[in-house]
């Protein structure tokens, strides 16, 4: 089994791994993420941030230290779809090799 593919945007070969193609400089270009909500395969990657929304909803319901719930998830990488704008944690039903 070979540990190299195709880089989904430029075509050369490079480790399945790598987290940038060292030709053309696209994020995880071993992978080819298909969005969930549109079905495009222009994907950038991110990192999730504070959830003032749960950190809200925690306070709401356990007080002071419900602000933590704000913090779930945080730091985890999410997929972005640059044609619709929907945001997904990575799953492994969401790619394609």
């Amino acid at each position: 089994m070979s540990d190299l593919t195709a880089c989904r945007v430029c075509g050369k070969e490079i480790a399945k791994t790598a987290p940038i193609c060292p030709n053309c400089g696209v994020e995880l270009p071993g992978y080819k993420f298909i969005c969930p909500r549109c079905g495009s395969n222009n994907i950038s990657k991110g990192t999730k941030k504070f959830g003032l929304g749960k950190a809200a909803f925690g306070a709401a319901l356990l007080g002071p230290i419900g602000l933590a719930g704000g913090f779930i998830n945080r730091g985890k990488i999410e997929l972005i779809c640059q044609a619709c704008n929907e945001k997904w944690l990575p799953r492994k039903e969401d790619y394609s090799e």
